[in-house]
């Protein structure tokens, strides 16, 4: 019996060690980018600690930083993956929250359950990306503008 105790430890040691090793070589590409996000935004003086970090991928993809500036004043950031593309920044104060944009979403849509929040760059400028589910349980996009607010586009029954 114990024997097949300690079989069933070291097979649940391996388990486990290999399952972080995944984990780890998985998240690295995303942690990547946000090292090069933020050594960008700190190079232009626009962000120099982070918050929050998304990775947005549309017609091009882009890094967006949340985080503060030397002064304390908190700044949103959209960086281009392509270098040759224009780096976007606003004092996140100039925009819509996160709790507005999902305060719209529920408003307009009525959505079962909220799956992700994000802010995104699209040809319309910067936005709030939402994807949730509605009461059939399809996937559905709805995005609002981070200026002011305002319904930009929607995807349903995806």
């Amino acid at each position: 019996m114990k024997k097949v105790m300690m079989m069933i430890a070291i097979v649940a040691v391996v388990v486990l060690a290999f399952s972080t090793y995944i984990y780890a070589s998985a998240k690295k590409p995303y942690q990547k980018a946000e090292e090069e996000a933020l050594k960008v935004a700190k190079d232009h003086g626009i962000i120099s600690t982070v918050d929050q970090f998304y990775l947005y991928n549309s017609k091009k993809t882009y890094y967006v930083l949340i985080g503060e500036n030397k002064k304390h004043v908190k700044m949103v950031a959209w960086i281009p993956k392509q270098r040759k593309d224009k780096i976007l920044y606003d004092k996140y104060s100039n925009g819509i929250s996160e709790q507005k944009a999902i305060d719209k979403l529920y408003q307009d849509e009525k959505p079962a359950k909220l799956l992700s929040v994000h802010l995104g760059m699209e040809e319309v400028g910067p936005v709030w990306e939402m994807a949730y589910l509605d009461k059939e349980g399809d996937l559905n996009y709805y995005y609002v503008l981070f200026k002011n607010g305002k319904w930009w586009k929607k995807m349903t029954n995806i």
